[in-house]
Formats: structure tokens, sequence, C-alpha cells
């Protein structure tokens, strides 16, 4: 069901023209929490703009200022929602803080005079709460609210959604991630067989720190646990190993394992040794035992067959579930992280008569309730957590309870990260139950899933896990099987000890299960071949992988969730209209994650032209422009394409192929050489609005002079198209405080030749500190132009000739590309200066547009923000450095080397950028993500020198070079 709410519009709107320019294209705002992002992006429909928020800045607060600079009377959320709530950047939108937000709501569409607010979110309008919360929003914001009380996505799309996403992008939003094989890491192969390291035989546990850099894995024959080092590719390297009798004394049977939220700790539960080992994990990742817990020590009495351990969210207590004592053991952590016995609940008493072969623990992501499956008894219990963590019976639901018939050798649980569902895997009765649960708590089934189901492999055995190891004391556990939910809550992943196999199953918006996968051991597929009595699962933070430790093979099996690299698009770039005469073509392809490997041979260009590709220029990691020139381009009538070569080899960085498949958006442009189009007019601007191009003669765009200016701080030029249906801003450029640099400082700027065609009709605004003025044209010539922005700000336009040359900045003046390039590239430095400080330039080589540095022995990409990042731009710096002096024109000379791009640097008042205070030309890599640089024109640029962005002039140094 969808819902849609219409209010009438305030009359305090203001009145249009005077301050504030509505844009009449359509804004689409994403949460950055969306599932397959890039795919959605990637997909939006021409006319619809797009923007991602901040996930560390309140949403509400960045929506707002998103519309006060650009006004839309059509703007479409998407986000993760529920009923009455919506997931925006660091917070909620949701019924309770209405009121908090209303001073902005009220302003969204004040300028409008017809809007609509879509809401593109899960359950948004449902039930009591979702109605009122749609009701109340549409009287705040005054305009019509769209949203649906069902799913949203994987298929299920309100038909308002198909006014911002093309089709074919709604019907491919799926979300789905598949597992490919990674390594795997058996006993006897670490540390070139070192009998020291090798303590994997028997391995049981598997769980991986919070912030993803380590993975531990325990060995109850072995009675061991390793530790592994993760890096950013999700590789793993031996870092230490801690032996039962060596380092500790108390790791027989070791089974159970986990990390507390903090990362400071691990846990470990032993069966064989009936106790819990909790160690100290420095800012190395090296443990150190800190504490001994075991069965007949003190007040604890019942860790009989320890075999399982959990602790809550806020890392305040940890549970203990015992095999043999059929208990759960509540302990209290201190600040410290020692802990203390709180009480234990033991099978027939506080009302828990279901915990008969208690086998796994979970705990509720709210903290509020804990879980305890039963092997011998067939149930999961369910435990109330009030606030100061005393648990209280709730409910027992045994196999063979009305829908509930395969619970028999109940042993791993896991809660959903959304708190919705509890999945249960029944080693014996070989499935996977799923229950719901309420707002209350309260469990009910809704579906089964059994052994065979769809090739599902569920069976966990009736055989002791341990028989035929040697090793006495370890209680007989007939079969198990693990159970987990990825971190995005989009899949369920179970182990099987019997049909020595992994099961992936997608987990839909209301936590119902369907097959997606199913690898077994040495079964040919993924080159998986250790999976022999698989049992425990694990998958990282950041979703990329996940990892098996099988009992039997006494391995760790690690595999990406990622199967390969997508192309998401083919996008025109350069010229960016449809219909031309161009000799070259400048395609834009994205894909959702880094590749390498990429080169002309992996492209070819459709539509019966004999032209080629003969340049592919990265853009970033992710984004390639690639050029098609030659052949009969020059007179070739028809449509011209680019599609990838049958036999192209493009990976992904760990060496995933790219499938040879259609992207989501594939654009093509439509070749006239004919004459009938793109006719040659002589060249001739005529004031209407703004301007008319009427024709351009042998020129091929129009530049901007900047002739006085009197603003009191930096403003923006934005250019704009415009035509009967939209008006869509095609460029913009900053411009300074007027008199603060010496008059030999005259910046231009030239709009990109791919936007600019005759009969075109084009509108220029100035925004100064939110304030918006609409230029007046007049005509100084046929080919001249004068803009007259109010209060002495003018400049003028003219026809102009662009070349490879005019402008080399890349976006907002975040790097100089001289990809183009070759050889030795002479330029002239011109440097100008208004700063009590004495700033120096620098510039450094990167392998992207976007700032990236490939490191040269790793391998591994660093991207502005990443840890290191600054050392290693610094460690490509070049041997050019510009400094000024106030009031004068400083000028330099440089031979740079072509065929890459440079990011640039300001030195805040010095010269050394190693001891220093720096700031990037790429916001990323500035340590308060403040965006120090400006484009200030073609070829020129400006720095703001203060940390915090000072007073936002950005003329303290100021440079404009050119290719001599």
């Amino acid at each position: 069901m969808t819902s849609s709410m219409h209010t009438a519009k305030s009359d305090a709107r203001q009145p249009l023209g005077q301050r504030v320019q509505i844009d009449e294209t359509a804004l689409a705002i994403f949460d950055s929490r969306v599932n397959d992002l890039p795919l959605l992006l990637a997909g939006l429909r021409p006319g619809v703009s797009a923007h991602v928020l901040d996930p560390d800045r309140d949403g509400i607060e960045q929506i707002s200022e998103l519309i006060q600079h650009r006004p839309t009377a059509s703007l479409t959320l998407v986000a993760h929602g529920a009923p009455g709530e919506l997931q925006l950047g660091s917070g909620h939108l949701e019924l309770g803080n209405l009121e908090q937000y209303s001073h902005h709501l009220r302003n969204w569409f004040r300028t409008a005079e017809a809007s609509q607010l879509t809401l593109l979110a899960c359950h948004v309008a449902a039930g009591d709460a979702g109605m009122e919360f749609v009701e109340e929003l549409s009287a705040l914001t005054g305009t019509a609210v769209t949203a649906a009380a069902t799913a949203v996505g994987n298929g299920q799309w309100p038909p308002v959604a198909a006014q911002t996403f093309r089709r074919t992008v709604l019907e491919q939003y799926t979300a789905t991630l598949i597992l490919t094989f990674k390594e795997e890491i058996k006993d006897g192969t670490l540390d070139g067989g070192s009998e020291a390291a090798n303590r994997l035989f028997g391995t049981s546990g598997v769980t991986v720190s919070p912030d993803g850099t380590q993975v531990f894995v325990t060995s109850a024959v072995d009675a061991a646990l390793t530790v592994f080092n993760r890096d950013q590719f999700g590789n793993l390297t031996f870092h230490q190993v801690i032996r039962d009798s060596f380092e500790v004394d108390e790791l027989l049977g070791a089974f159970g394992v986990t990390v507390s939220p903090d990362g400071g700790q691990v846990f470990v539960a032993s069966v064989g040794d009936h106790s819990l080992t909790v160690f100290s994990r420095d800012e190395t990742g090296t443990l150190t035992q800190q504490q001994l817990l075991r069965d007949g020590r003190g007040e604890i009495e019942q860790l009989n067959g320890a075999i399982d351990v959990a602790i809550t969210p806020d890392g305040q207590q940890v549970f203990v579930v015992s095999l043999v004592d059929s208990a759960i053991t509540v302990l209290d952590r201190d600040a410290s992280g020692n802990l203390t016995f709180r009480r234990t609940f033991t099978d027939g008493l506080g009302g828990a008569d279901q915990l008969a072969g208690a086998a796994g623990v979970a705990v509720s992501p709210d903290g509020t309730q804990v879980f305890v499956t039963s092997h011998v008894d067939g149930a999961i219990t369910v435990f109330d957590r009030d606030p100061s963590g005393n648990l209280t019976f709730r409910q027992a639901i045994k196999d063979g309870t009305g829908d509930v018939q395969s619970l028999f050798g109940a042993s791993g649980v896991v809660v959903s990260p959304d708190g919705n569902q509890v999945y249960v895997a029944s080693a014996t009765d070989a499935s996977l139950t799923v229950f719901d649960r309420d707002a209350a708590g309260a469990l009910t089934f809704a579906q089964v899933i059994q052994d065979g189901d769809e090739g599902a492999q569920l069976f966990g055995g009736a055989s002791d896990l341990f028989a035929g190891t040697g090793v006495a004391n370890i209680p007989t556990i007939n079969g198990f099987s693990g159970v987990t939910v990825s971190p995005d809550g989009n899949q369920v992943f179970v182990t099987s000890f019997a049909d020595n196999a992994i099961t992936v199953f997608d987990r839909d918006a209301v936590g119902r299960l369907t097959l997606n996968q199913v690898i077994q051991d040495q079964d040919g597929l993924n080159g998986a071949d250790e999976l022999a009595g698989a049992v425990g699962v694990a998958v990282s933070p950041d979703d990329d992988q996940v990892f098996v430790a099988s009992i039997t093979d006494s391995a760790l099996t690690v595999f990406d969730r990622d199967l390969a690299p997508n192309l998401l698009s083919i996008t025109r770039q350069t010229p960016v209209t449809t219909t031309t005469d161009a000799d070259s073509l400048v395609f834009r392809i994205t894909f959702d994650e880094s590749i390498q490997a990429i080169d002309v041979a992996d492209f070819s260009v459709t539509g019966g032209t004999t032209a080629t590709v003969t340049e592919v220029r990265a853009v970033s990691p992710t984004e390639y422009d690639i050029t098609v020139s030659g052949g009969d381009l020059a007179s070739f009538n028809g449509t011209v394409g680019l599609d990838l070569a049958a036999n192209q080899d493009i990976t992904d960085p760990i060496g995933n192929n790219l499938p040879t498949e259609e992207p989501a958006t594939d654009e093509t442009y439509t070749l006239t050489n004919d004459g009938t189009t793109n006719p040659t007019s002589p060249a001739k601007l005529t004031p209407v609005s703004g301007l008319e191009i009427t024709g351009l003669g042998d020129a091929n765009t129009v530049r901007l002079l900047v002739d006085q200016v009197t603003i009191d701080q930096i403003g923006e030029i934005l250019v704009f198209s415009v035509d009967s249906t939209s008006r869509t801003q095609i460029a913009s450029f900053s411009i300074l405080e007027g008199g603060q640099l010496p008059d030999s400082y005259a910046p231009t700027f030239s709009i990109d030749n791919g936007q600019v065609t005759e009969g075109q009709f084009l509108e220029f605004e100035l925004v100064v500190n939110g304030v918006t003025r609409l230029a007046t044209a007049t005509a100084i010539s046929e080919t001249q132009i004068s803009l007259d922005f109010g209060d002495g700000t003018q400049l003028t336009a003219e026809t102009f000739t662009q070349t490879s040359t005019t402008n080399l900045l890349v976006g907002d003046a975040t790097a100089i590309d001289l990809s183009g390039q070759t050889g030795i590239v002479n330029v002239e430095f011109t440097v100008y200066r208004e700063a009590s400080r004495a700033n120096t330039v620098g510039f450094y080589s990167t392998d992207f547009a976007d700032g990236s540095i490939r490191d040269a022995l790793t391998g591994n990409m660093l991207r502005p923000g990443d840890a290191g990042y600054k050392d290693a731009a610094l460690a490509n710096q070049i041997d050019v450095q510009l400094s000024g002096e106030n009031g004068q024109a400083r000028t330099f000379s440089a031979g740079l080397t072509g065929g890459g791009f440079l990011g640039i640097f300001l030195v805040a008042d010095g010269s050394n950028p190693a001891t220093g205070e720096v700031f990037f030309s790429h916001a990323g890599a500035n340590g308060n993500s403040h965006d120090h640089a400006r484009l200030l024109g073609d070829n020129a640029f400006g720095f703001e020198d203060l940390n915090g962005l000072g007073d936002q002039d950005f003329n303290d140094t100021v440079v404009q070079f050119s290719i001599v």
C-alpha cells in the first residue's frame, strides 16, 4: 500500500525571481546506508540530480542546507525505514521528533508553488504510527507526501519510484551477494609448518574483531586459540597462537569464541576444561590471559561442558552456556574487563525447564533479551534482561509444539541485526527455523527450511564431533550446526557438520529466507575442499567476507561475498548531447568497485562505424573515460555506442573477473555528419533573460571574464542551460571579494564545449552567503554580452575557442589533469597572496583524478582520508614549490611530466609539509574534511589557510597557471 497526503500550501512563500530561483529538476537524496547504492545512483532518470548524506552528520540539517542552495519542487528521500521512521545521516526522522525538526521541514518547499515529497523506504506508512507520521510530515512541509506501507526494493516498488529511477534498474535491484572461495588455512600450513604455530587440529569456532582487523579461531582438539591479522583486502596472516599447557592451562575443547564490542577482550568457552578464559587485547592485537573462570571454583558451579559464549551490545555482561550442566551462567563485566559471577539458570530451575544440552546463546541487538538453544531438549528458551542486567525466564518453544516440528538437536542461534527475527539451526532435524520477534519480545514461528529444500544442506549429524580424535574428557556432542546473519541483514549462513557444507540464504525485508547457494566440501565448486565437519561461521563487519571453521578438516576457509565487479553504467561524457557531429566521443564507464587490468582491448565500438577505442583514462579507481575516434567517425551518420569486448579481462583487485554483461545504463551517441544539424552560424550572442548562443562561428564555447567585483566575501557563479521544460546547471566557479588582490589578477572561466550548442539559452546566477542574484544581460558587441549582478559586480560573456589546455583543473580544483599531455610540459605559475601567513603551495603525483594512490609494493589503494594517505602523498611530492607576497604577483616556471594527475596541497605558514600544517585539494585528506581549495577560473585556484576554514575568503594564496 502507498499512502499519499496532500496539504494546501502556505501563503508565506517568497515571490519568485527576487532572491531564489526554483530549480525545476528533481532532487533525490540518499542515505549512505542504502544497499547497492552505486546501482541506484547510476540508474537515475535524466533530469534527476542526486546527493548522498554524510553518515556522521544530522540528515535533516544536511537536507535543509542542500535545499537552501538549490530549491526544488520535487524531493525524493531514499533510505531504510520502519513504520513512522526514516534513517537519515547520523539520526532518524520519526514521529517523536517531527516537532523538533519543524523549523527545517517548514522551509523545504517554502518557495515552490506546487511540490512533491516522496519517501522510498520500507514500511514508513505502515500502521497507525506510519499514517500519523505521513500526515504530520505533509502538514509541516505543506506538500504532497507519498510513502509506502510495504517493503520497498527487490522487485517491490511503488509506482512513483519510476519517476526517479529507470525501470531497468528497479527490476535489477536485488542487493543479492554470492560467496566465492578466497583461501583456506589448514592445520600444518602455518609459519612454514612450525609445530608451535600449527594448532588448528579440531577447528571449532571463529569470530572477527569489531574493527575487522583480526580473526580468532578456536581449536577443540589442539586446545588452542589462533589469531590472524586481516588487511583491507581481506587477506589473513598469522599473528599469534595461544596453547593449552603452554601460554595458558584451560583450553581443552575450546569451542565458543566472541569479542567484546570495544575490541578490548576475547572470550573462549572450553567444553573439555569446563571453563571460560578471558584474554585482553592490546593495540597491536596481541592477546594475553586476563582471567580464568572454571567450573567448581568460587561461586561458579555450572560450567561443565561450556560450549558457547555471548556478550551484550553494551559490553556489561557475558553469558556462557554449558552442554553437560544444561545451564546458562550470567557474568558481570566491570570497566577493566574483569568478570564476576551474578547467577546461573539450570534446566528445571527459575522457570526454565528446556535447557537440557544447552548448546548456543545469542543476545538481541538492543540487549533486552537472551536466547538459549538446547541440543537435547530440542528447544529455544527466551530470557528477558532488565536495565540492571537481571534475567528472568520469559518463554520456551520446544520441538513438537504447534508448527514447530524441527528443533531436535538445536545448536546454533542468531538474532537478525534489526532484532525482528531469531534463527535456529538444528543439527539432528537438519533444519533452519525462523521465529518472528514482536515489539514485546515474544517469539512466534514464521518459517522452517529443511535439509534438501531446494538443495539446502543442513544435516548436522548424530555422530560425536570428537570421535576418533583420541582426546579424552571432551563430552559427546552429537552433530552441530552453526548459523549467523550478515551485518547488512541481507543473508543468513548455515554450516552443517555432517553435510560438510555451508548453505547461504537470502533474507527479505520481513526476515523470510530463500536459498541462494550451497557449497559442499570437495564439490568442485569455488575451490573449497576443506569444509569437512563445518561447525562455525562468522562474517566480517564490513560484510565482505565469510569465515568457516571445519572441525574434521582442521581448517579455516575464507569466502569473499562479492562474486565479481559489476559495470554499472556507460554514459556520454564529451559531448554531453545525444546528437553530435564530433570527431571524437568520450564515454564514462562506472564500476561498483575498484578494478584493474583495463585497456583499449577490453572494449568494442558498436553501430557500424570503423572508429576504434583510442584511449582509456582513469578518473578514479571506479570510473574511466573511454575515447572513441578515428576511422570514418568524421563522416559517419548513425548510432555509436560502446560495449565490453567478448574477450575482456578486467578484474577487481582480488582477481574476480568482470562479467561481460550489459550495464543498467548504456547511453549512445547519434552522429550526424550530413550538415542537417549543428549548423555553424556566424558568431553572435543575443541578450535575453540571460543570453542566447545565436551562433558560434569558428568558436566552440562561451567564456566569462571578471570585470568588476564588489562582494564582501567569496561568491559562486552558476551557469544554467534553460529550455522549455528544464533548467540544468552546467558549470560553476568561485569569484573572490573585490579589492583584495593586485590588478594583474584577471581570472577567466570557459564553459566546457561539450555543454554548449548553437541556439542554446544560458542564465547566470551569483550566490553570496546563500543569497542568489540573477544576471541582467546587455549587448556589448555581436560576440560579447555584459552580465550585471547588481551592486557593481559585472562579468563579460564572449564566444571563445577552447583547447585541450584551456583548463586542466579537475572539478572544484581537486587536481591538475596532465593525463592528456606527453613528455615534459612547460608551465608558468603566477602566485598572489592576501594573508598574514607565509604559505607554500606544492604538488604530488596521483594515479587517479580523485587523488587515489596505489602502493607500488603492496598494490593497496590509498584514497584521500585513508590512514597513511598524507605520507603516501608527500612521498609522491614533485620538486615544485610556490609562494607569494601580499599585494604582489610572483611568477614561477617549471617543467612537469605529462601523463598523470597532480594533487595540490598548501603548507600553512611554512614550507615543509612533513612538519607544517597541510591542507589538500582533496577535501577527504584533510583532518577536518573541509574543502580548503576552490576553482576560481580556468587554470586558477585559491586556498583558505586556516583550520576550520577561517574567514572562508579562499584568497590567502591564489595560483594561476598556463601551458607555455
